[in-house]
């Protein structure tokens, strides 16, 4: 679980994953080099009304934003370093563009 918005990096298309991003901790059966925790948060504007002792909600605009939860995503130590490296976070930076892609998908319904 995250403790507050502070653990967390809002999707922009100027910012790229580093290995500095990768705080959590390993989960050692787990046959990946590494996993992102990525995902997506909807908000919405809305009016309620009562009519004819009835609530009617107006929802006026919906919004989302794809977020990436740094202490819940992890690389393995032992390929802090190596060539592929970059390769890898390239590959879960995939996965955080994912959930941005998911997020525009959602607002456009």
């Amino acid at each position: 679980m995250m403790s507050d918005e502070s653990d967390l990096i809002e999707w922009n298309a100027e910012f790229n994953l580093s290995e500095n991003n990768f705080l959590g901790t390993v989960n050692e059966s787990d046959p990946h080099d590494a996993n992102t925790r990525a995902g997506v948060n909807y908000f919405f504007k809305h009016r309620v009304n009562e009519d004819k002792k009835r609530w009617k909600i107006k929802v006026e605009e919906i919004w989302t934003c794809a977020y990436f939860f740094p202490n819940n995503s992890w690389l393995r130590p032992k390929i802090l370093g190596e060539i592929n490296l970059p390769r890898l976070i390239k590959h879960e930076q995939g996965h955080f563009d994912l959930a941005e892609k998911c997020s525009r998908r959602f607002e456009k319904n």
